[in-house]
């Protein structure tokens, strides 16, 4: 039975939730609940709620909320805690609510070391903290940090021998470089489809031991050709077709599909895939057979000195639907099986197809109702009429989906290649444009952005959840939308 505190709090919560929450009416909040003198288990629900409105907790008055919360909890209150909110998960499971749960268990530990916590634990905690900040824009979300804080504080919870510090510190040392290599990683599965610096990251990996490149004029996507290649490196490039790369192009071969950029490691013949390794350093294939694909080699003779593509054959949302082995990319299948990967991918493609036009107008509208706090029942059975197997995500994303599709682009946006001359001030409004054209055949917009869609290989699994906020995220939408439509490598 929820307590008389927390349906209070969660009237007010409900009341203002449509229009969201500023800085100051989310400290109010924080203030009722604890008005009484302390947060009960309900009222640390609506407040975990109220924090993740936004998409994450980010603001240092969310941060310090969730701590309080620990502060006002025991280990059976936290498990209580666990019951009902979804968003209290392992940071290995969900990095966002993993976020959350990290920095409440920190508010417990505080609360159960009673000020045990030395100057030089402390210097050292926020020495490895600022290390790891070092590695991403985004690193405060990352699981991991807020662990190597609780770590070192428990080491020390018997006494504060200088024995027991010495131990804490290398034991959190050892700590930190696992927690810097996890974020690495977390980072990109994470953020890598929303970057448009892949192809000067795969060059630095191809980049001779003892060069230095300056890539930093194509951060934002290139139109790749050999030319550019050899203004960028001062070496010769040759554009190879996929089926002639040889043993001696390894390691120093960019592979692009269209929307990112890859190292080649080798070719697989046998199961006709080519091994890559992406920026973030993470590996994966692409199937040879992918339409999409280019090979450009480092020190061959300079050829192919045009930007032509392969030809793609660009499927419709109804193909891509009907026939699930078109999903060929390896980030949009788990144990063989297609994931929540695909059925992004499909959703992005739907949204800029002409022949789905006419159900537009529907998805619109129900999108609105879920960003205004609408229940989200509609839009998934909206979406499984049309073909998304909404069991592979999860509420929050489609909350994400939702809220990002609808938010302000920073600015506005006004639309390349487009005729007459369209700006939008949303991502809704820049698709409905997209979507808009003769069914018989698809414009040359329409197939830059469907087949870009299609075939890059970035892992789409965590898109719509936005983890730097709603700000961020519809820039980085924005960005990709028009590195698509101008027909730019780079994710």
């Amino acid at each position: 039975m929820t307590s008389i505190q927390g349906n209070n709090l969660n009237q007010i919560f409900q009341d203002k939730k449509a229009g969201g929450f500023n800085n100051n009416e989310f400290k109010n909040l924080v203030n009722e609940a604890k008005k009484d003198g302390k947060i009960d288990v309900d009222e640390a629900k609506v407040l975990i709620d109220a924090a993740f409105e936004d998409g994450s907790v980010s603001t240092d008055d969310e941060k310090n909320a969730m701590a309080e919360i620990g502060k006002n909890l025991n280990g059976k209150q936290y498990e209580q805690l666990k019951g009902i909110s979804s968003r209290l998960r392992n940071a290995e499971q969900n990095p966002v609510a993993g976020n959350i749960s990290f920095l409440i268990k920190e508010g417990m530990k505080s609360k159960e070391g009673e000020g045990k916590i030395t100057n030089l634990q402390l210097q050292k905690s926020k020495y490895e903290e600022g290390t790891a900040r070092s590695i991403s824009r985004s690193i405060g979300e990352l699981p991991g940090v807020g662990s190597l804080w609780n770590e070192l504080q428990g080491n020390d919870k018997d006494g504060n021998t200088q024995e027991q510090i010495q131990t804490a510190v290398k034991k959190g040392t050892d700590f930190a470089a696992r927690v810097i290599n996890n974020a690495k990683a977390v980072y990109s599965t994470q953020t890598e489809a929303d970057r448009g610096d892949c192809v000067a990251g795969a060059l630095k990996k191809i980049q001779p031991k003892g060069e230095n490149w300056n890539l930093s004029s194509i951060k934002d996507g290139v139109t790749v050709t050999t030319d550019k290649l050899k203004e960028l490196t001062n070496h010769s490039w040759g554009q190879v077709d996929i089926s002639k790369l040889q043993a001696n192009m390894n390691n120093k071969t960019l592979i692009l599909d269209g929307g990112h950029a890859y190292q080649l490691s080798n070719v697989d013949v046998k199961n006709k895939v080519l091994n890559v390794v992406t920026p973030s350093g993470e590996k994966t294939t692409l199937p040879i057979s992918n339409p999409s694909l280019r090979a450009f080699a480092m020190d061959q003779a300079q050829t192919g000195t045009t930007a032509s593509r392969a030809d793609r054959v660009t499927h419709s949302f109804s193909q891509l639907t009907n026939d699930p082995s078109r999903a060929i990319n390896a980030f949009d299948k788990t144990n063989g099986q297609n994931n929540s990967g695909w059925e992004t991918r499909k959703l992005l493609i739907f949204m800029s197809d002409p022949k789905m036009n006419a159900k537009f107008d529907e998805f619109k509208t129900l999108a609105t109702a879920v960003k205004n706090g609408g229940s989200t029942n509609d839009m998934e059975n909206f979406l499984k009429k049309i073909g998304i197997d909404t069991n592979k995500f999860d509420r929050d994303q489609i909350v994400g989906m939702c809220k990002s599709m609808l938010k302000d682009i920073p600015g506005g946006f006004k639309i390349p290649n487009s005729s007459p001359p369209k700006e939008v001030k949303n991502m809704m409004e820049a698709f409905d444009w997209l979507n808009n054209g003769l069914q018989s055949r698809l414009t040359q917009n329409q197939t830059s952005v469907m087949s870009g869609l299609e075939y890059s290989n970035v892992d789409l699994r965590a898109y719509f959840n936005a983890n730097r906020g709603f700000d961020a995220k519809v820039t980085d939408m924005k960005d990709n939308f028009e590195r698509l439509i101008k027909g730019l490598d780079g994710c």
